[in-house]
Parts: structure tokens; sequence; C-alpha cells
């Protein structure tokens, strides 16, 4: 088993940790593929190039959190505006 796979099994605690093997399939019969990850991914690498500049390594669980809030609530309406 390669030693990133590993890394992975910490947070089987969090949430049901599904695999998809990559050099089988795109994605499994239950549909699990790495999409959403790749896409948070991105979305921090984008808010480190333009929105933050820089992270500090001791509060970037916290830029993670903001990130996945900013995701979470990206479609909510505003409401009315007057």
């Amino acid at each position: 088993m390669p030693r990133s796979v590993r890394h992975y099994d910490d947070l089987g605690g969090l949430q049901e940790l599904h695999r998809a093997n990559h050099s089988e399939e795109y994605q499994t019969k239950g549909g699990v593929n790495t999409n959403h990850v790749e896409s948070f991914f991105s979305r921090i690498q984008r808010a480190y190039v333009g929105i933050h500049h820089r992270f500090s390594v001791r509060y970037f669980d916290w830029y993670a959190a903001e990130i996945a809030w900013r995701e979470d609530n990206r479609l909510v309406d505003n409401g009315p505006r007057d």
C-alpha cells in the first residue's frame, strides 16, 4: 500500500472512508470519486492566491474552515434588497 494512502486512514473517524482505485476505474459502482476533494483543494489554492496571500500553518484549520463555510454558503440567497 502506498504511503499516501495510509494518511487518509486517520480521517476514518470523521466520516465513512471510501476509496477508488484509479488504476482500475474512474469511480466505483457506488459513485465514489475524488472530484469533491480536488475541488476543495483547488479552492484552498485559489484562496491562498486571491484572498489571503499567505497561510500560517498554526491557523491553517481556520482557513480551511472559512473556505468550507464559503463553499457551503455560496448559493444562499441574501434576501430581498431595498
